[in-house]
């Protein structure tokens, strides 16, 4: 069960980011991290913080209820 939740979060903001165009390397130095620390949060290996994930929100440019669907896929 969590590893599909993992999963599910993954695809999405891989999704995401690649509909908008960015590379991870883009989406890292947008948010003020390394490669490896949104390569983490992407691959699921870490949740982040929520400063993180509302930053990511910004760079994304999306709704928060559209970005709270990417870091709780069960709760929709």
């Amino acid at each position: 069960m969590m590893k599909r939740f993992k999963t599910d979060k993954r695809m999405k903001l891989i999704l995401i980011r690649t509909e908008k165009g960015l590379s991870q390397t883009d989406v890292a130095k947008e948010l003020g991290v390394s490669l490896t620390t949104y390569c983490f949060l992407e691959t699921g290996r870490s949740n982040g913080t929520l400063t993180l994930w509302a930053k990511l929100q910004k760079v994304f440019g999306i709704k928060d209820e559209d970005m709270w669907k990417v870091i709780n896929p069960k709760a929709i």
